[in-house]
Protein backbone atom coordinates (compact mmCIF):
# COMPACT_ATOMS: atom_id res chain seq x y z
CA UNK A 1 0.00 0.00 0.00
CA UNK A 2 1.24 3.56 -1.40
CA UNK A 3 2.12 5.84 1.55
CA UNK A 4 -0.35 8.85 1.85
CA UNK A 5 0.52 12.40 1.11
CA UNK A 6 -0.58 15.20 2.96
CA UNK A 7 -3.86 16.89 1.54
CA UNK A 8 -3.02 20.55 -0.99
CA UNK A 9 -1.77 23.47 0.86
CA UNK A 10 -5.25 25.50 1.92
CA UNK A 11 -4.37 29.01 0.95
CA UNK A 12 -7.02 30.32 4.28
CA UNK A 13 -3.90 29.04 6.49
CA UNK A 14 -1.72 31.60 7.29
CA UNK A 15 1.21 28.85 7.72
CA UNK A 16 0.60 27.44 4.81
CA UNK A 17 -0.29 30.63 2.66
CA UNK A 18 3.51 31.56 3.65
CA UNK A 19 4.89 28.16 2.77
CA UNK A 20 3.51 28.78 -0.89
CA UNK A 21 4.42 32.43 -1.23
CA UNK A 22 8.05 31.58 -0.19
CA UNK A 23 8.10 28.56 -2.96
CA UNK A 24 6.65 30.59 -5.35
CA UNK A 25 8.57 33.56 -4.71
CA UNK A 26 9.42 34.28 -8.37
CA UNK A 27 5.94 35.69 -8.93
CA UNK A 28 6.06 38.57 -6.92
CA UNK A 29 9.65 39.48 -8.33
CA UNK A 30 8.09 39.34 -11.51
CA UNK A 31 5.40 41.19 -10.50
CA UNK A 32 7.86 43.83 -8.82
CA UNK A 33 9.62 43.86 -12.16
CA UNK A 34 7.09 44.74 -13.89
CA UNK A 35 5.17 47.46 -11.95
CA UNK A 36 8.87 49.49 -11.69
CA UNK A 37 9.44 49.17 -15.68
CA UNK A 38 5.13 50.28 -16.26
CA UNK A 39 6.26 52.95 -13.93
CA UNK A 40 9.20 54.11 -16.07
CA UNK A 41 7.30 54.16 -19.34
CA UNK A 42 4.86 56.05 -17.18
CA UNK A 43 6.79 58.65 -16.54
CA UNK A 44 8.62 59.14 -20.32
CA UNK A 45 4.95 59.01 -21.53
CA UNK A 46 3.24 61.55 -19.31
CA UNK A 47 3.88 65.18 -20.04
CA UNK A 48 5.75 67.28 -17.18
CA UNK A 49 3.79 70.26 -15.96
CA UNK A 50 5.68 73.20 -14.58
CA UNK A 51 4.17 75.44 -11.96
CA UNK A 52 5.70 79.10 -11.11
CA UNK A 53 3.86 81.57 -8.44
CA UNK A 54 4.38 85.52 -8.19
CA UNK A 55 3.12 87.34 -5.37
CA UNK A 56 1.40 90.40 -4.80
CA UNK A 57 1.40 92.65 -2.35
CA UNK A 58 -1.72 95.04 -1.48
CA UNK A 59 -0.60 98.08 0.58
CA UNK A 60 -3.26 100.68 1.53
CA UNK A 61 -2.92 104.28 1.43
CA UNK A 62 -3.35 105.68 4.60
CA UNK A 63 -5.66 108.85 5.42
CA UNK A 64 -4.87 111.86 8.29
CA UNK A 65 -4.96 111.03 11.68
CA UNK A 66 -4.11 109.00 14.45
CA UNK A 67 -4.00 105.29 13.72
CA UNK A 68 -4.28 105.74 9.87
CA UNK A 69 -1.58 103.81 9.12
CA UNK A 70 -3.17 100.36 11.00
CA UNK A 71 -6.54 101.11 9.81
CA UNK A 72 -4.80 101.24 6.10
CA UNK A 73 -3.14 97.98 6.50
CA UNK A 74 -6.48 96.12 7.88
CA UNK A 75 -7.67 98.09 4.86
CA UNK A 76 -5.48 96.14 3.01
CA UNK A 77 -6.01 92.78 4.26
CA UNK A 78 -9.90 93.30 4.02
CA UNK A 79 -9.64 93.82 0.15
CA UNK A 80 -6.82 91.47 -0.77
CA UNK A 81 -9.48 88.21 -0.06
CA UNK A 82 -11.63 89.73 -2.88
CA UNK A 83 -8.70 90.28 -5.16
CA UNK A 84 -8.06 86.16 -6.13
CA UNK A 85 -11.08 85.94 -8.27
CA UNK A 86 -10.18 88.86 -10.63
CA UNK A 87 -7.87 86.82 -12.50
CA UNK A 88 -10.61 85.78 -14.56
CA UNK A 89 -11.70 88.68 -15.59
CA UNK A 90 -12.20 89.25 -19.29
CA UNK A 91 -10.15 92.69 -18.98
CA UNK A 92 -6.79 90.08 -17.42
CA UNK A 93 -7.75 87.19 -19.78
CA UNK A 94 -7.75 89.87 -22.91
CA UNK A 95 -3.95 91.74 -21.48
CA UNK A 96 -2.53 87.83 -20.87
CA UNK A 97 -3.28 86.60 -24.53
CA UNK A 98 -1.72 89.94 -25.92
CA UNK A 99 2.14 88.25 -23.92
CA UNK A 100 1.53 84.83 -24.31
CA UNK A 101 -0.35 84.65 -27.73
CA UNK A 102 -3.77 84.09 -29.18
CA UNK A 103 -3.13 80.30 -28.80
CA UNK A 104 -3.83 80.78 -25.24
CA UNK A 105 -7.83 80.81 -25.02
CA UNK A 106 -10.03 81.93 -22.01
CA UNK A 107 -10.48 78.35 -21.55
CA UNK A 108 -6.79 77.31 -21.35
CA UNK A 109 -5.92 80.55 -19.01
CA UNK A 110 -8.42 79.77 -16.49
CA UNK A 111 -7.13 76.31 -16.68
CA UNK A 112 -3.61 77.04 -16.03
CA UNK A 113 -3.98 79.78 -13.94
CA UNK A 114 -4.80 80.46 -10.21
CA UNK A 115 -4.93 83.09 -7.46
CA UNK A 116 -4.93 82.81 -3.86
CA UNK A 117 -4.79 84.66 -0.51
CA UNK A 118 -3.13 83.52 2.42
CA UNK A 119 -5.68 83.92 5.76
CA UNK A 120 -4.69 87.37 6.94
CA UNK A 121 -2.31 88.56 5.15
CA UNK A 122 -2.28 91.24 2.30
CA UNK A 123 -0.90 89.12 -0.41
CA UNK A 124 -2.10 87.84 -3.51
CA UNK A 125 -0.19 84.35 -4.77
CA UNK A 126 -0.66 84.00 -8.87
CA UNK A 127 0.30 80.60 -9.68
CA UNK A 128 0.44 79.67 -13.26
CA UNK A 129 1.38 75.86 -14.88
CA UNK A 130 2.79 74.99 -18.32
CA UNK A 131 4.17 72.35 -20.19
CA UNK A 132 8.06 74.09 -19.89
CA UNK A 133 9.37 76.16 -17.09
CA UNK A 134 9.73 79.27 -19.52
CA UNK A 135 5.99 79.22 -19.86
CA UNK A 136 5.44 78.74 -16.71
CA UNK A 137 7.22 81.48 -15.47
CA UNK A 138 5.97 83.75 -18.39
CA UNK A 139 2.24 83.42 -17.96
CA UNK A 140 2.67 83.74 -13.85
CA UNK A 141 4.48 87.33 -14.16
CA UNK A 142 2.14 88.69 -17.44
CA UNK A 143 -0.96 87.69 -14.92
CA UNK A 144 0.43 89.41 -12.19
CA UNK A 145 1.27 92.23 -13.84
CA UNK A 146 -2.41 92.84 -15.26
CA UNK A 147 -4.17 91.46 -12.60
CA UNK A 148 -1.84 94.65 -10.26
CA UNK A 149 -2.91 96.97 -13.26
CA UNK A 150 -6.70 95.69 -12.89
CA UNK A 151 -6.92 95.97 -9.51
CA UNK A 152 -5.90 99.86 -9.47
CA UNK A 153 -7.98 100.59 -12.25
CA UNK A 154 -11.06 99.48 -11.02
CA UNK A 155 -10.20 100.56 -7.12
CA UNK A 156 -9.94 104.12 -8.50
CA UNK A 157 -12.74 106.59 -7.61
CA UNK A 158 -11.77 110.17 -8.70
CA UNK A 159 -8.13 109.86 -9.61
CA UNK A 160 -7.74 108.16 -6.40
CA UNK A 161 -7.10 104.52 -5.42
CA UNK A 162 -6.55 103.78 -2.06
CA UNK A 163 -5.21 100.46 -2.77
CA UNK A 164 -1.43 100.02 -4.15
CA UNK A 165 -0.62 97.23 -6.00
CA UNK A 166 2.84 96.06 -6.29
CA UNK A 167 4.31 92.99 -7.34
CA UNK A 168 6.75 91.44 -4.26
CA UNK A 169 8.10 88.81 -5.73
CA UNK A 170 8.15 87.69 -9.41
CA UNK A 171 8.08 83.93 -10.54
CA UNK A 172 11.04 82.34 -10.74
CA UNK A 173 12.18 79.83 -13.73
CA UNK A 174 11.31 76.08 -12.00
CA UNK A 175 14.17 74.36 -11.98
CA UNK A 176 11.84 70.82 -12.11
CA UNK A 177 8.33 69.73 -12.78
CA UNK A 178 5.89 69.53 -10.28
CA UNK A 179 4.25 66.65 -11.80
CA UNK A 180 4.55 63.52 -12.89
CA UNK A 181 6.35 62.95 -9.55
CA UNK A 182 9.33 59.88 -10.14
CA UNK A 183 8.99 58.85 -6.40
CA UNK A 184 5.01 58.35 -6.37
CA UNK A 185 5.18 56.59 -9.65
CA UNK A 186 7.90 54.40 -8.56
CA UNK A 187 6.01 53.45 -5.10
CA UNK A 188 2.78 53.21 -7.38
CA UNK A 189 4.32 50.43 -9.73
CA UNK A 190 6.08 48.42 -7.05
CA UNK A 191 3.14 48.14 -4.89
CA UNK A 192 0.94 47.10 -7.20
CA UNK A 193 3.55 44.47 -8.32
CA UNK A 194 3.68 43.37 -5.34
CA UNK A 195 -0.39 43.05 -4.94
CA UNK A 196 -0.51 41.46 -8.41
CA UNK A 197 2.29 38.67 -7.85
CA UNK A 198 0.45 37.60 -4.66
CA UNK A 199 -3.06 37.69 -6.19
CA UNK A 200 -1.32 35.46 -8.86
CA UNK A 201 0.20 33.11 -6.14
CA UNK A 202 -3.13 32.90 -4.60
CA UNK A 203 -5.64 31.86 -7.84
CA UNK A 204 -2.64 29.55 -8.98
CA UNK A 205 -2.91 27.62 -5.64
CA UNK A 206 -6.51 27.63 -5.72
CA UNK A 207 -6.95 26.12 -9.23
CA UNK A 208 -4.51 23.48 -8.23
CA UNK A 209 -6.67 22.58 -5.07
CA UNK A 210 -9.65 22.44 -7.18
CA UNK A 211 -8.35 20.38 -9.88
CA UNK A 212 -7.03 17.92 -7.18
CA UNK A 213 -10.26 17.79 -5.46
CA UNK A 214 -12.14 16.75 -9.17
CA UNK A 215 -9.49 14.30 -9.75
CA UNK A 216 -10.12 12.61 -6.53
CA UNK A 217 -13.79 12.90 -6.32
CA UNK A 218 -13.66 11.68 -10.04
CA UNK A 219 -11.70 8.76 -8.92
CA UNK A 220 -13.52 7.52 -6.08
CA UNK A 221 -16.99 7.39 -8.01
CA UNK A 222 -14.84 5.06 -10.26
CA UNK A 223 -13.89 3.21 -7.28
CA UNK A 224 -17.34 2.42 -5.83
CA UNK A 225 -18.49 1.30 -9.39
CA UNK A 226 -15.90 -2.25 -8.52
CA UNK A 227 -15.95 -5.41 -7.51
CA UNK A 228 -15.70 -6.34 -3.85
CA UNK A 229 -11.90 -7.23 -5.03
CA UNK A 230 -10.74 -3.77 -5.64
CA UNK A 231 -10.46 -0.75 -3.43
CA UNK A 232 -9.18 2.68 -3.72
CA UNK A 233 -5.40 3.38 -2.24
CA UNK A 234 -3.88 6.96 -2.38
CA UNK A 235 -0.58 7.44 -3.97
CA UNK A 236 1.03 10.92 -4.01
CA UNK A 237 0.53 13.00 -7.71
CA UNK A 238 2.30 15.79 -9.12
CA UNK A 239 -0.12 19.03 -8.95
CA UNK A 240 -0.39 21.61 -10.63
CA UNK A 241 1.91 24.00 -8.12
CA UNK A 242 4.87 21.19 -8.76
CA UNK A 243 4.14 19.44 -5.07
CA UNK A 244 3.23 15.91 -4.48
CA UNK A 245 -0.73 16.12 -4.24
CA UNK A 246 -3.06 13.06 -3.30
CA UNK A 247 -4.22 11.74 -5.71
CA UNK A 248 -6.72 7.83 -5.61
CA UNK A 249 -5.06 4.65 -7.42
CA UNK A 250 -6.77 1.43 -7.53
CA UNK A 251 -5.12 -2.08 -6.79
CA UNK A 252 -6.51 -5.28 -6.81
CA UNK A 253 -6.19 -7.26 -3.32
CA UNK A 254 -7.13 -10.92 -3.97
CA UNK A 255 -9.05 -12.85 -2.23
CA UNK A 256 -8.32 -14.97 0.48
CA UNK A 257 -6.67 -18.38 0.09
CA UNK A 258 -9.55 -19.87 1.51
CA UNK A 259 -12.18 -18.47 -1.07
CA UNK A 260 -9.79 -19.12 -3.93
CA UNK A 261 -10.53 -22.83 -3.90
CA UNK A 262 -14.32 -24.13 -3.98
CA UNK A 263 -15.28 -27.32 -3.31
Amino acid sequence: MAETKPPLVDVTEPKDLLGLILRRWWMIALGVTLGAVLAVLALRVVPPTYSATATQLIKGVPGSGTGAPYLAAQFAVARAKSYPALIFSSTVLDYIRTDMGNEFTDARLRDQLSASNPPDTPLVNITATGTTAQEAQNLANSASRHLARFITQIETVSGTAPVVVETAVQAGLPAAPTSPQPTLYLALGLTGGFAAGVIGILAWGGLASHAQTRRARRILDDSATDGPGQRPDIEPEPGLDGTAQTGIALQTRPESAGSAHTS
